[in-house]
């Protein structure tokens, strides 16, 4: 997938760029260059760039909190309708689901910098769990939309934060 490769390719630029600047190579490189050329600029440009790509792992648990995936309108005194039911639970399948996956497929991988693996967890942590807490878990947890609720809920908001935070932890 793309976004992996993104990842690798973020963690190896981050790399290089932390092993040249502690070597001090990118401050004589950047003296030898009479152009405004700032490479350590250049290489975070290059990062955020990767990231934007990287991020795009996420995107089926955004799209899985989406009501535009799944019309699943109601009102507080209303009493659901069988296919409003299912649209919830298929949210939460497609959540959890997704969720899984990606904690099996990332908690094999780590980041060696621990400032850049935490920035990139908190990254994820704020793309994805105030959406969460919001577009679901507060929305849904008092909606009687299956005889089991818990079946389908599986996760708070600090459940998922946690979880997103297992992510390039190869001892989870």
């Amino acid at each position: 997938k793309q976004w992996y490769q993104r990842r690798v390719a973020i963690t190896a630029g981050n790399y290089m760029r932390n092993n040249l600047r502690n070597s001090k190579i990118l401050t004589l490189l950047n003296d030898s260059f009479t152009s405004d050329t700032d490479l350590e600029s250049k290489y975070i440009d290059w990062i955020d760039k990767q990231m934007s790509v990287y991020r795009s792992w996420y995107k089926p648990l955004l799209d899985s909190m989406s009501d535009q995936v799944h019309a699943a309108v109601y009102r507080d005194s209303e009493k659901l309708k069988d296919s409003q039911k299912d649209a919830i639970k298929n949210k939460f399948k497609m959540f959890n689901n997704t969720l899984e996956e990606q904690l099996n497929i990332q908690k094999k991988w780590s980041i060696p910098d621990s400032k850049f693996r935490e920035w990139v967890r908190n990254d994820n942590v704020d793309a994805i769990v105030d959406k969460y807490a919001e577009r679901m878990f507060r929305k849904y947890e008092k909606v009687n939309f299956s005889s089991n609720n818990k079946k389908y809920i599986l996760h708070t908001p600090e459940d998922v934060k946690n979880i997103l935070n297992m992510f390039f932890d190869q001892k989870s």
